[in-house]
């Protein structure tokens, strides 16, 4: 769990994941959408693949689906952690849900991890 300082009550879930345009096999020859896609690896789905990522940030609504705040996408390479950067800001006064890949020890965000 990523706190903010003075959370507000809001809660924000925050994930990302593959969009897989080409699998490993065929990721040497894949050209669709070469300006954002690439290769890259999906750890919890122990796969690389030529493709993007999604991000989406949304608010938790108990009872219910979270309501979508920021959807983005992302090259396959591109580190979570670049995008929790970015998105950051938005989590001032609110409690975050997050995967460890957001997550980095060594940077001092406003946010610690408990358990």
């Amino acid at each position: 769990m990523l706190v903010g300082p003075k959370s507000l009550g809001i809660t924000k879930l925050i994930d990302s994941m593959p969009i897989v345009l080409a699998g490993a096999k065929r990721s040497a020859g894949a050209k669709v959408a070469p300006e954002i896609a690439n290769k890259g690896y999906c750890g919890s789905k122990s796969m690389f693949y030529y493709g993007v990522k999604l991000h989406v940030m949304g608010i938790s609504k108990p009872g219910a689906l979270p309501m979508p705040e920021y959807i983005g996408l992302s090259s396959a390479s591109c580190n979570d952690l670049a995008v929790f950067k970015q998105l950051a800001p938005e989590l001032f006064n609110c409690d975050g849900f997050a995967d460890k890949a957001y997550i980095n020890l060594d940077d001092n965000l406003r946010y610690k991890r408990e358990s």
